[in-house]
């Protein structure tokens, strides 16, 4: 769902930005080392969250210490980004974690969309339809349905 939306968000960042091409345009996030063109798949989803969500709308969302207990756990899925906390396991205080939510649901996605290929980049595991870590992706996939029906209500239209 939110890679349907992937077109749609870099078009609207390409007439904001005021450029002429989509590769000219910039992911609305910094990434150290990672181009920012929305020529990259990373970036246009970067682009889709950051017009569908608030940071308010996911801190709101964070607030579930059951849900941000698990998307800051670097065990529960292994090989993606996972959220920080403030030391004591809550969202840090006015953190804006839709970067990292961004990287987190394109880490799973490559995980996951690689197992067709054979492999993962830079030998990165695959994510197994079968594994420990497929049976813990009860919190990801909450966060994944809340990013699609918020880009959903984003891009609606009311119908003629």
């Amino acid at each position: 769902m939110l890679e349907f939306y992937m077109p749609k968000a870099a078009a609207q960042e390409v007439a904001r930005q005021g450029v002429a091409k989509q590769d000219q345009a910039q992911s609305p996030y910094a990434r150290p080392g990672r181009t920012r063109s929305l020529g990259s798949e990373q970036n246009q989803l970067d682009a889709v969250i950051d017009l569908a969500v608030t940071q308010a709308e996911v801190a709101g969302l964070l607030r579930d210490r059951e849900l941000f207990t698990t998307l800051s756990d670097p065990a529960v899925i292994q090989h993606v980004e996972t959220l920080e906390d403030d030391g004591s396991g809550a969202p840090l205080p006015g953190g804006d974690y839709r970067a990292a939510i961004s990287s987190r649901v394109y880490g799973i996605r490559n995980r996951i969309v690689h197992m067709k290929e054979g492999g993962g980049r830079r030998g990165t595991p695959l994510l197994g339809l079968h594994s420990r870590e497929a049976r813990d992706l009860a919190a990801d996939l909450r966060l994944v349905r809340y990013l699609a029906e918020k880009a959903m209500e984003h891009w609606a239209t009311d119908l003629p």
